[in-house]
């Protein structure tokens, strides 16, 4: 029981250093990029060309991916909300 409960522990353990290696990879890239490898991974679990050990991983990594690409656009939007109140107010001042 105790040598279960360990290899649980170490599992989790190395996922998590395993998600802190992969985010760290994945927030360098671009919004392309990063839609580039969550569409790779789709296709993979579309074509079931995945083997069932490298489900938990690829989910892991879309999951990643997915929030990198929603992170970058809220940044966009939020950019966007900045800019335009400045813009309404300088065409209304000319």
């Amino acid at each position: 029981m105790i040598k279960k409960d360990q290899d649980s522990n170490n599992n989790k353990l190395f996922n998590q250093d395993k998600v802190k290696d992969l985010s760290s990879v994945i927030n360098k890239l671009s919004y392309e990029d990063s839609l580039k490898q969550l569409d790779d991974i789709l296709n993979k679990l579309q074509n079931e060309s995945l083997l069932v050990e490298d489900l938990q991983e690829n989910y892991l990594k879309a999951k990643l991916y997915l929030k990198h690409c929603e992170q970058l656009l809220d940044k966009v939007e939020q950019e966007i909300h900045e800019i335009i109140p400045s813009e309404i107010d300088e065409i209304a001042n000319n």
